[in-house]
Formats: structure tokens, sequence, C-alpha cells
């Protein structure tokens, strides 16, 4: 799936032995969880099977809709989901 990243300073990059649901957001608003399109109305279902101490690593092409941002982070603080990191590329 082809994003284009925010570039942060601050950046940190994650080890990848640890198990996490990457969620991706592209630039036409499409949701997609470990590579795998979903609807916005399977988002919610999706994200809840998680079990809640997985880290989600969400990543959105900078030229998303920021809504489709928010609809995702709605999603696991209504869950109590905190254990999340926000992907960007490192400058």
């Amino acid at each position: 799936i082809a994003i284009d990243l925010p570039s942060a300073n601050s950046a940190e990059q994650s080890k990848e032995d640890d198990k996490k649901v990457s969620v991706v957001i592209d630039k036409d608003n499409k949701f997609f969880i470990d590579d795998v399109e979903i609807s916005e109305n399977e988002l919610k279902d999706k994200l809840n099977a998680v079990d809640i101490k997985t880290l989600i690593e969400l990543k959105s092409d900078k030229n998303s809709k920021f809504d489709s941002f928010v609809k995702v982070i709605d999603i696991l603080k209504e869950k109590g989901h905190e254990n999340f990191a926000i992907k960007t590329i490192s400058e």
C-alpha cells in the first residue's frame, strides 16, 4: 500500500519483532488492516476485535482526510486501547 507519510523529527523506530496490527489510511481515505482493505463500516468491529494489549501502528497518508485519522483514534479511545503508535518518517 503506497502512502506518503508525514515526517517528524521525533519519530521513533519500532521493534519489528513486537506483535502489532497495522492500520493504514491511504490518500484516497481507504482503510487497511494488516494490508487488507476494509470498509469504513467494518473499521470499528475489526479494531474492537484486537486485543487491548496489542500494539496498533497507525499510518495515515499526509494527503488523507484528518477526519479518517480521527475516526480510528476515536474507536481506540472508546474501547480504552492506549497501546498505539502513529507512524511517520523521521527526517
